[in-house]
């Protein structure tokens, strides 16, 4: 079976942190999470990102698929959407410049005029699976709003002089 962790706001930061060192070395292998999870989280191998909900904040929604295909490494982002969502949807598309790829309930490209087409697949440990509901179609995205991007890591640096923590890099 798949161990699997919860991290949120009402844990300690003593307990947070054990669940992020278990997360980074494989001993979790799924971890949910609230956006407290969404900024400064640097952990190499996270190859999924699922989002139960479309945030309502850009910056939100950057940081957390930020969380995957790290240093090189492709990546994939899937969040889950009602027609409700729609609006929130556009926002996102025009502020990191990118067509998010929309997916029918049953796994089916969704087209204009609601045709579909056959669903994109990926091969993970050779099995195929559909790779996401929703799903950004450029690379660049991430940059549009000063997010280095999946292929960049971030990393605050101190001074060794004042402990003091410096600018990012």
């Amino acid at each position: 079976g798949l161990n699997i962790a919860e991290m949120h706001g009402d844990l300690t930061q003593g307990r947070r942190t054990q669940i992020l060192r278990d997360f980074a070395k494989a001993k979790t292998q799924i971890l949910v999470a609230t956006d407290i999870a969404a900024r400064g989280i640097d952990i190499e191998g996270i190859t999924h990102v699922y989002n139960y909900d479309v945030p309502r904040d850009v910056d939100y929604y950057i940081h957390r698929i930020g969380r995957t295909g790290r240093a090189g490494n492709s990546g994939v982002a899937v969040t889950f959407a009602t027609p409700q969502d729609e609006s929130w949807l556009r926002r996102i598309e025009r502020a990191i410049q990118a067509t998010l790829t929309k997916y029918t309930k049953d796994g089916q490209i969704k087209t204009k005029g609601n045709a579909s087409a056959a669903p994109k697949r990926a091969k993970v440990s050779g099995k195929p699976k559909i790779t996401s509901s929703y799903q950004s179609t450029k690379a660049k995205a991430h940059k549009a709003r000063g997010h280095k991007g999946a292929n960049t890591r971030q990393r605050r640096t101190s001074t060794s002089q004042t402990g003091r923590r410096g600018k990012r890099r």
